[in-house]
């Protein structure tokens, strides 16, 4: 089996990696800090 695995780059480079079976509000939280950057610019 395979574990999933959701990896976030910045400029071609990992910055965050999240793997294996993570709660909903994890990965809203990483999402939003991954995003954050581009809101309104």
């Amino acid at each position: 089996m395979a574990m999933p695995t959701l990896l976030f780059f910045t400029g071609g480079v990992v910055t965050t990696s999240l793997v294996g079976f993570r709660p909903k509000s994890v990965l809203r939280s990483a999402l939003a800090g991954a995003l954050q950057p581009y809101v309104n610019r």
